[in-house]
């Protein structure tokens, strides 16, 4: 992850500890699990139940394989569960694959887009809906770049 990124998730973080001292929801992302509860764990226990707390994971820690990700992602849930008090549906994976966010924000950035792993996995940036004749866009990193608390 580049420096610019971990500076604006830790600036984020910090808005977000101040929103829990006020009346607000709460939206908290991590680039990949555990880094939620490194940065935000005290603030998320605090919280849930009491307001409404959203976790975005922006992947599920796979760059050492589908295998380790997907066991990365049950870890994260379970802890989410099992010690800070979340429920499963306040939990958002995105699905980006590890360690590739910034050439994501650079080169990615239309609706056609679909990324193409170094493993040969496609990953649409899109998903359409035939039947009720729509596409809904996977959430960017260039859209969540431009979130800003209030």
């Amino acid at each position: 992850m580049t420096a610019s990124i971990t500076r604006k998730l830790a600036t984020l973080g910090a808005w977000l500890a101040l929103a829990a001292s006020a009346h607000a929801g709460i939206l908290v992302v991590a680039p990949h699990p555990d880094d939620d509860v490194i940065t935000s764990a005290g603030v998320i226990r605090r919280a849930a139940g009491f307001e409404q707390v959203k976790v975005l994971y922006m992947t599920n820690g796979d760059e050492n394989g589908t295998a380790d990700g997907y066991l990365r992602q049950g870890e994260a849930v379970a802890a989410q569960i099992g010690y800070l008090g979340m429920v499963e549906d306040d939990l958002i994976f995105l699905g980006y694959p590890d360690g590739y966010l910034q050439r994501i924000f650079d080169s990615y950035v239309s609706i056609a887009s679909q990324y193409v792993t170094p493993t040969g996995q496609a990953r649409p940036m899109a998903i359409a809906d035939s039947a009720a004749g729509t596409t809904t866009r996977i959430a960017s990193v260039r859209q969540l770049h431009t979130i800003v608390p209030t």
